[in-house]
């Protein structure tokens, strides 16, 4: 890409429309609900992400990859969960990390976490009521012939959640070359040491390397969950969104045109 300025100014202008104008819109002013509570949540967690994004964008590219996947994670989860049974599927993300917790602690694994902290709020009804919603999910999706993933909060591994919401393709050929760079790979090894003869060299320093990548899977994703928050909750900065969603499909029109 001949001007990364272009694709970082953007990145600032997605920033700025999270923080003017859709919080200006919403911020302590939707009602409290479990599935507002989780979506909410995970959109706030990914601006968060693209302010961190935005620090490490001059020359940690791998690090931005590393970042823009839980981006990907949270629009998928949130996806999901408002595909079908938002309710139900609310309380499974909300609770499993308590029933996981409490499976820990009996298990001797998280000796230094009192459980009585969480049955303050994971209480013998809540844990009943999640254990009905998880069994008949699970039913339901063996009867079904789909595979289950019993550790994952829906049942599901990530894979089989975007293929059920029809994102199969953003899975396969963007969030599997992302997660290469996330755990330890030999596929990105290749940009942190270098054969040099018969030794080694320290490819440490910031570069140019996958940061186009990274930013621009960043603000894709994140900008796909904002505007279904907004048709969501009828904020009003559909024009707006489609103005920062052109600019990126200019920029990634110019790479192409440079490949």
């Amino acid at each position: 890409m001949k001007d990364l300025k272009s694709i970082q100014n953007l990145l600032s202008d997605v920033e700025e429309l999270f923080e003017k104008d859709f919080k200006n819109q919403t911020d302590g002013k939707l009602s409290n609900n479990l599935t507002d509570q989780v979506i909410l949540g995970l959109l706030v967690k990914s601006s968060k992400t693209i302010r961190a994004i935005k620090l490490i964008s001059y020359g940690f590219g791998e690090d931005c990859i590393v970042l823009a996947r839980t981006i990907f994670e949270n629009y998928l989860n949130v996806k999901y969960i408002l595909d079908e049974d938002e309710e139900n599927r609310s309380k499974l993300f909300i609770y499993h990390g308590f029933y996981d917790g409490f499976k820990k602690i009996d298990n001797g694994l998280l000796n230094g976490i009192e459980k009585k902290s969480l049955e303050e709020i994971y209480t013998p009804e809540v844990r009943e009521e999640t254990a009905k919603i998880r069994d008949r999910e699970y039913r339901c999706l063996k009867e079904k012939g789909m595979k289950t993933k019993k550790e994952s909060w829906s049942l599901r591994s990530m894979k089989d959640m975007a293929e059920e919401i029809g994102e199969t393709e953003s899975y396969e050929k963007i969030y599997w070359v992302m997660s290469l760079y996330t755990h330890p790979s030999a596929n990105s090894l290749r940009d942190y040491v270098q054969s040099k003869g018969k030794n080694l060299t320290f490819l440490d320093v910031p570069s140019a390397n996958n940061i186009e990548e990274g930013l621009i899977v960043a603000i894709d994703f994140f900008l796909k969950l904002l505007k279904m928050l907004c048709e969501r909750f009828g904020i009003e900065i559909m024009n707006k969104l489609s103005n920062a969603r052109d600019g990126l499909e200019r920029i990634i029109s110019e790479e192409k045109k440079d490949e």
